[in-house]
Formats: structure tokens, sequence, C-alpha cells
């Protein structure tokens, strides 16, 4: 076994580190699930002691980043077979938040699976942000800062990997840090069901079978991460992100619902992150959106072919939903209003742009 495997799953183990009151600790005999819960702990100590025990069990510090209110509970169960590495998370609504101080210990060396078994999270880090649905994983790096907001009741599966065992020549680790993965999926889909049924069949599992189980799985996971990531080996710079964000407006400049937080979505950062990188071009994301579906419009305007077409048929089908504000945003940007510049046509562009 890795040296540094050995001594981060002796950080880990949670009877290790939970004493006194600090948490209620059940043990059901050797091969039993081991398991912290809150329900013990008085309200007002319950932010300080559930945060310290967090921090121990996953040795990362962590802070709250919402208030826990008196329904507030949470459960941590452990994998019996230590060198698994494996938990079950089960939480109602909080926002948690690795903190920005160093890590310490090995922990810096490891990456932590999360396998979505019911509700829904968001996860963010290092500017991408994933939202995981019942069915889906995602892997982020423990050695770098990031935010857990758990929208609803949720139940999960946490497993950590070494990252020496995940690297590959095919991908940057860097790049696939927060992609989705789906149990419905080839490899992905195969990694989904290795981890939860390695999990539901701990108690029956060997102490010797721990090594070839963590390799198995580490395996699959590295195969996912290279299938999906479309030979990527650096990190994307900011003008190759500009293009992209550029070239996936265009191609969804009519859709209505087109916004900064759509395009995130599409292009799996953060649309702080995204508004960041935009800076370059003097312009928000926003307002290139509105000035590329101003563009449209006009060309059309004076396309004889949509002469028939209505001037709000026109607006709508580039995205606008409010042919006041259309006929406003027009004629701020060209000084003329669409009526006019439909029939006055090029010659007034050309000297209105001169």
């Amino acid at each position: 076994m890795n040296l540094n495997w050995a001594i981060f799953l002796s950080t880990i183990c949670l009877r290790s580190f939970i004493t006194g009151d600090e948490c209620a600790v059940k043990e059901r005999g050797v091969q039993q699930m081991q398991q912290i819960s809150t329900s013990e702990w008085p309200i007002s100590e319950r932010s300080a002691s559930y945060t310290a025990a967090l921090g121990r069990c996953f040795s990362v510090p962590f802070e709250l980043r919402s208030e826990l209110d008196a329904e507030f509970r949470c459960m941590v169960e452990q994998a019996p077979v230590i060198d698994l590495g494996m938990f079950s998370f089960n939480a109602s609504r909080h926002s948690l938040q690795a903190v920005k101080r160093q890590l310490s210990g090995s922990a810096a060396n490891f990456a932590k699976i999360a396998v979505q078994l019911k509700g829904t999270s968001c996860f963010e880090q290092e500017g991408r942000q994933l939202t995981l649905y019942p069915g889906e994983w995602s892997l982020y790096n423990l050695s770098k800062p990031y935010r857990v907001d758990l929208l609803e009741d949720v139940e999960m599966l946490l497993v950590m990997l070494p990252l020496e065992m995940l690297r590959s020549r095919q991908f940057s680790l860097e790049n696939v840090t927060l992609k989705r993965f789906s149990r419905g999926e080839g490899i992905p889909g195969l990694a989904y069901s290795f981890i939860r049924d390695t999990f539901r069949e701990s108690p029956n599992i060997r102490h010797r079978s721990a090594v070839d189980i963590v390799e198995i799985l580490s395996n699959l996971v590295r195969l996912a991460l290279s299938d999906d990531s479309d030979g990527m080996a650096c990190p994307v710079p900011q003008e190759v992100l500009c293009e992209r964000i550029k070239d996936y407006i265009a191609k969804n400049l009519r859709n209505p619902n087109l916004s900064v937080a759509h395009i995130a979505e599409a292009l799996r950062y953060s649309p702080r992150y995204l508004q960041k990188a935009f800076e370059r071009q003097g312009i928000t994301i926003s307002s290139y959106v509105s000035q590329a579906r101003l563009g449209r419009c006009y060309h059309d305007l004076q396309n004889p072919l949509l002469r028939n077409e209505s001037i709000t048929g026109i607006a709508f089908s580039w995205g606008f939903n409010s042919s006041a504000h259309f006929s406003r945003s027009f004629r701020e940007h060209f000084g003329v209003s669409p009526h006019i510049a439909r029939n006055e046509g090029p010659k007034l562009y050309a000297a209105t742009s001169a």
C-alpha cells in the first residue's frame, strides 16, 4: 500500500478522532459501519461541533456558509474496511466551504469522488460550478479550496482516492475537475455502480481485498476521465475561453433564456469566472449578447425576403421577449427606430455607423 495512502487513512478513521461528547459514536462490531451523528449535539454547539468533526473526518478545514437551524441533521457512516476511504453522507440543507488556509498532512494528495444518491448538491472549485442530481457523480481536488451547497436533504457517497492513481498522459486533472458523469453512460456508469455496490457490500469485504478494490475503482475513474477529456492536456487560456463563449452565444442567440448563468452552466464554469475572463473584450457578456441580437435584427429588417415579417416577430425570433425593450435598445444602439431602419435601408446604417 502507498505510504501516503496509509497515513491518510489513519487520519480519517472515525473512531480515531471522535471522543467524549463531541459526537455520538456507534460501533456495531468489527465489520459494521462506523457512524457519527449530530442527533445528540445541543443546538447551541451544533455549528462548531459539526465543522470540527467534519474537518477531522476528511482532513480538510471547513467553514459553514449558512446557519444551521434546529432541524439540521447530518449522519456520516464509514465503510468498515478503513482502507477503502469510503463514506455515506446524509444531511439536510446547508452550505460548506473548505477554507483557503494551507491544507495539512497528506490530504492535499487526494481527490474526493462525490456520488449523488438523493437530493441536489452544488459544487464550486476554481471558477467551475456543477450541480449534481441523483444518479450522477463528479470529482474535485482536496488540495484546493471548494464550496458545497446542499440545496435540499441529500444522500451521497464520498470516496477518497490518491491523485497519483488518477493521473494520466491523456488529460490534465485540472481539466476534469467537476465534470458531470452519469450512471447511465458506459464506463462512468460502471464506476457509479461499483462505488454504490462496494459500499453496500463493505461489511462483507475482507480487509486484504481493499487495496485491490481501490485500484479497480481508480482505474474505472481514470478511464471515465480519459474518455471525457477530449485530449485536452492543458488548462484553457482565457483567450480560448472567450472564443468558446462567443461561439456558444452565436449558436444559441435565438434562445430567449440565453444568459450568463445559462452559458456558465453549459461551459461548466461559474458566472463570475466567465465575466472575469470576458473583461478583456471591453464589454460584458450580457451586452455582447444584446448587441449580437440587435445586429441580427438589423440585418433581417433589411432583408427583402423578410419584408412581410413584423418587426416584433423578427425581434422575438432573435431572443427578445419585449417589443418595447427591443425598440428602446435598437434606438440607443443605432440612433434610429427599427421602423426607420427597415424603410430607409443600408444607406442609413452606413451614415449612422460612420
